[in-house]
């Protein structure tokens, strides 16, 4: 990986990687890498996360999820930032509320990292969800 735009599109596909676990996005997360999540309709009061609560939500998603596809639609490089823009899309392993399992769920996302000696020391996230699609009430 020689440029930050490879890192990043490095980044994305573990995401796409359904037996990735942890300790393959390490290598691609600065120590002090701080990950924020502007709030939205899953995170109404969107969150902070280290590298810590970053790892262990790797597999927390994978029982969330049976599936997750995360696709590139733009992506730009300036100095030490890349930023993409990224339709996402994923399957419930479980219920979320009154959301069914099974239920296939929408986000049209910009993502801007800020890379630190060739690894993300930044993330945030602008994820902007499309309408959950909610159980008919019998």
């Amino acid at each position: 990986m020689n440029s930050n735009l490879d890192r990043a599109k490095a980044y994305i596909e573990l995401f796409n990687d359904r037996t990735a676990v942890a300790a393959q996005f390490l290598p691609l997360w600065h120590e002090d890498i701080q990950f924020r999540e502007l709030p939205n309709l899953i995170a109404p009061h969107g969150s902070n996360r280290n590298r810590e609560v970053m790892a262990a939500g790797i597999a927390q998603g994978a029982q969330i999820l049976t599936r997750q596809q995360y696709t590139i639609l733009k992506a730009i490089e300036s100095g030490d930032t890349v930023v993409l823009e990224v339709e996402w899309e994923g399957d419930l392993a479980i219920p979320f509320g009154a959301v069914p399992a099974g239920a296939t769920l929408r986000a049209h996302i910009a993502m801007f990292l800020e890379f630190a000696d060739g690894r993300i020391i930044r993330q945030r996230n602008y994820d902007c969800y499309e309408p959950l699609p909610v159980r008919e009430k019998a």
